[in-house]
């Protein structure tokens, strides 16, 4: 069985002690709700930039206690750097991308952190590149550069510590990669670069790869297992799998109740097939004017619990089939259940508590991959 977990990045947090009561409280709570307290309960951990300092500081109390809340680390989200809750978020959430050496540095810090709690295998989340509309060739030239960097110092800091570090670069609309048909465009020329930097391939793929968050998949209408077979052919590796869905509706009942979800925090990408099958796209929700056709089918980018995926209203029908693929694999990356938006859902569906309803994605995900 895959090991399943959720994302840190849905508890709001500025600061070391703000991790540690997440441990404490939700994250034990959790644990003990899916009766993991005879072996360790394995955590997706975000820290973002204010608190790694100290986190790392204090790694020994960090350690203690995971392990006296029956608490393990599978994972790490470096995708947010900053601030993610209680203010407009947006187009920041991108900053800094990966042609600046912040971004770099910061990721390579949550690696160190990985090694300092002497976890053996581990994967990290981040921004494919950066915004996409603010994309040059110069910029992409700087990711590859700093992507082959990190890739480098994984593999030095494997030999010397043991530790296997595997950076994923999650697409998502908007951004420099935004499916799998701009990462089979992407993976040549990183592979051609790799090899004139004397970083053969086993090396590559062993220390990147790419984040698959499912719902950034199906917002775009590309169906989830379509897009990892065309992975799997390609031989581009996955490190972590993000389980999520987004919401849908069709026509002029479908966009309102959309549109009913828009908030000022985070980025609505959103996505409308019309009735003759052309696909436009909006950077958010705010952009639909009153003007435009609603009829066809419409998509937006709010990751809403998992275990509403048996409603119609929801693209998890796209998510079952993958998750059922990925329950017959022998070798089956992280699964990371990540509802990021809870405290921005609308009142009247958010009946459930934080801890219950996280508890019920990953019964509904642990379910999903028998099936």
């Amino acid at each position: 069985m895959a090991q399943i977990t959720y994302c840190g990045n849905v508890h709001p947090t500025r600061c070391f002690e703000d991790v540690l009561r997440h441990l404490k409280g939700p994250c034990r709570e959790v644990a003990r709700e899916l009766e993991k307290d005879s072996k360790s309960f394995p955590l997706g951990l975000w820290i973002p930039r204010s608190a790694l300092q100290e986190a790392r500081e204090k790694v020994h109390t960090f350690k203690s206690d995971l392990e006296g809340n029956g608490l393990s680390v599978a994972t790490f989200n470096a995708f947010p750097m900053d601030i993610f809750h209680g203010q407009s978020v947006k187009e920041k959430v991108y900053q800094p991308d990966w042609s600046d050496k912040e971004r770099l540095d910061y990721t390579i810090s949550i690696a160190e952190l990985a090694v300092a709690l002497e976890l053996e295998d581990v994967s990290i989340s981040t921004v494919s590149g950066g915004y996409r509309p603010n994309d040059r060739e110069e910029k992409i030239k700087s990711y590859i550069e700093h992507w082959l960097t990190f890739v480098d110092w994984a593999r030095a800091e494997e030999e010397r510590s043991g530790t296997c570090i595997r950076l994923a670069l999650e697409p998502e609309p908007f951004n420099t990669l935004e499916d799998h048909r701009d990462a089979l465009v992407l993976w040549p020329r990183l592979r051609k670069e790799a090899e004139r930097r004397n970083l053969g391939s086993e090396v590559l793929d062993r220390h990147i790869g790419l984040c698959f968050d499912t719902c950034h998949f199906s917002v775009r209408f590309v169906e989830p297992l379509s897009a990892w077979k065309s992975l799997e052919e390609a031989r581009i590796p996955v490190h972590k799998v993000q389980v999520s869905v987004a919401p849908r509706g069709e026509g002029v009942e479908g966009l309102k109740s959309l549109l009913e979800m828009d908030e000022p925090v985070y980025l609505h990408q959103t996505y409308h097939r019309d009735q003759q099958g052309t696909l436009r796209e909006y950077l958010d929700l705010t952009e639909i004017g009153p003007d435009v056709d609603p009829e066809g089918e419409w998509r937006t980018h709010f990751h809403v619990p998992i275990h509403w995926g048996d409603r119609k209203e929801t693209t998890g029908h796209e998510l079952l089939p993958l998750l059922q693929y990925l329950g017959t694999l022998k070798k089956c990356p992280v699964l990371e259940v990540e509802t990021y938006s809870f405290d921005a859902l609308p009142g009247d569906t958010r009946k459930d508590s934080l801890v219950t309803s996280i508890t019920k994605e990953l019964r509904w995900c642990e379910e999903a991959l028998k099936s």
